[in-house]
């Protein structure tokens, strides 16, 4: 038994690699089916042009923005202090310009602003929150086929808090720096504790082109769906239809080109 089932695997594994195997075309008149792969054929067809084409812009090439943003701020802001010796005048308010609360100046896709100031020789306290990390999305959507481009492609921002100064575990966003000075001799420093909103920009966007590339790569990635109807007719000619029997003795043929003689379905090769 098991000397026949080796010699069975043999030759089945002999028969695979000596035997090629390819299509052959038929053409069988049937109404039903012509139409229904007609119709697969359409909607294929269609997806190819609304989906692909035109909706998924395949006939464009799409790029990413890169770069960065630099913001420049100014203005003047109103601070409430209980520190007399901070504004003799004005117990209770004070103004801070942009050379005050916005340190440093200039960053690349950034910046701080100062909500709070804490010295260590007395306190200055304002109603202001400790802080947080602020996103500002700066996205663009510029197609440059159209004929209004410079009034589409303008960015659209969008605000996310990462994180409020009311986070137990990290209160805002703070950082300390010192100011260093001499009396008598005796060097001394003023440590400052600096609490503040910190914004940070990211540039995302998609930037569009016709590119003759990519419709003819869309397309024929789109074409490649065609075979789906091939695949369900030839499954129903196989299956279910009530000559499938005589359709895969048509459709099988089995020939041995160094011979010539008669086949199955007489039919001599030459």
């Amino acid at each position: 038994m098991a000397s026949e089932d080796s010699k069975s695997f043999g030759s089945s594994f002999s028969h695979y690699f000596r035997t090629y195997s390819t299509v052959k075309k038929i053409k069988v008149h049937n109404t039903s089916v012509a139409i229904l792969h007609r119709i697969l054929q359409f909607v294929v067809l269609a997806y190819i042009a609304v989906y692909i084409v035109w909706l998924k812009k395949g006939y464009q090439d799409v790029q990413m923005p890169s770069g960065s943003s630099v913001i420049k701020v100014k203005g003047v802001a109103r601070v409430s202090t209980d520190n007399s010796s901070f504004n003799s005048n004005n117990i209770k308010q004070d103004l801070w310009d942009a050379a005050e609360y916005l340190i440093p100046p200039i960053e690349n896709n950034a910046f701080f602003i100062a909500t709070r100031k804490t010295v260590t020789y007395d306190q200055t306290l304002s109603t202001c929150p400790s802080g947080g990390l602020i996103e500002i999305q700066q996205k663009w959507k510029c197609n440059f086929d159209s004929l209004e481009v410079e009034k589409e492609c303008f960015p659209t921002f969008t605000f996310n808090l990462l994180q409020s100064g009311s986070d137990e575990r990290s209160p805002g966003i703070n950082y300390r720096f010192a100011e260093k000075y001499s009396v008598n001799g005796i060097k001394y420093r003023t440590l400052t504790k600096i609490y503040g909103l910190r914004f940070i920009i990211a540039i995302r966007g998609k930037g569009r082109q016709f590119d003759i590339v990519h419709l003819f790569v869309a397309i024929g990635s789109g074409l490649g769906y065609m075979i789906i109807g091939e695949i369900i007719c030839e499954f129903i000619f196989l299956k279910f239809h009530k000559y499938r029997n005589e359709y895969r003795r048509i459709k099988t043929k089995r020939y041995h080109l160094n011979q010539s003689k008669k086949c199955d379905d007489s039919t001599k090769v030459v």
